[in-house]
C-alpha cells in the first residue's frame, strides 16, 4: 500500500489564460452553463491540459471528463459558505478535482477571497486571485468564498469528475 502525500494538494496556475481570454469567457452568451461546441472548445482544451499535468503528477485520480463548466458572479455582499463540492448525490459522488479560474481583474472586488480549511485550520493557505490564474483542488477540499464588500467578481468553474473513488 502506498500512500500520496499529494492527494489534497491545492494547484495554481498564474496566466493559464490571458487577460483577452477571460472576457472573451464573460462574454459567451450562454456563459452561466456552457455547452460544449466547437467555439468554446478552446476553454475545454486548456483546461484538460492542466488538469492532465496536475492528475499525472499529483494526485492520481481515475478521470473521465471536465464539465458543468459556469461562469460564478458575486456581487456585494454575496459569499458561499464551507462545503465541499462532492457529495453521495448522484454526479456529485463522482466529482474528483473542482476548478476554479480567476476572469476578473483582482483590483474589481475586495473581498470574495477563496479560502480553504486545512487540517482544521481555517481560512488556509492564502490563493493568488490574479485574473487568468487557475486553481485545482480535490472536490473533497473543504473551502468557502468569503464576503464580497466591493466590487463584482467572475470565475469559471468547473468539476473533474471519474469513476467512484475505491
Amino acid at each position: 500500500m502506498s500512500f500520496n502525500k499529494d492527494i489534497a494538494n491545492i494547484f495554481c496556475y498564474k496566466k493559464a489564460f490571458t487577460v483577452d481570454e477571460c472576457q472573451k469567457i464573460i462574454d459567451i452568451p450562454q456563459a452561466k452553463d456552457f455547452i460544449y461546441d466547437n467555439e468554446n472548445e478552446w476553454i475545454w482544451q486548456r483546461m484538460q491540459n492542466f488538469v492532465k499535468l496536475a492528475n499525472s503528477d499529483f494526485y492520481k485520480f481515475k478521470i473521465l471528463y471536465i464539465d458543468n463548466l459556469n461562469v460564478k458572479e458575486y456581487k456585494k455582499d454575496d459569499f458561499f459558505k464551507w462545503h465541499t463540492d462532492i457529495n453521495v448525490r448522484e454526479l456529485f459522488a463522482l466529482r474528483k478535482i473542482s476548478i476554479v479560474i480567476f476572469l476578473s481583474d483582482n483590483n474589481d472586488y475586495e473581498g470574495g477571497n477563496l479560502l480553504f480549511n486545512v487540517n482544521d485550520e481555517t481560512e488556509t493557505p492564502e490563493i493568488d486571485m490574479e485574473q487568468g490564474s487557475m486553481i485545482m483542488f480535490p472536490s473533497f477540499q473543504i473551502h468557502k468564498v468569503s464576503n464580497i464588500k466591493i466590487g463584482t467578481r467572475k470565475t469559471l468553474i468547473a468539476w473533474v469528475y471519474g469513476d467512484s473513488f475505491s
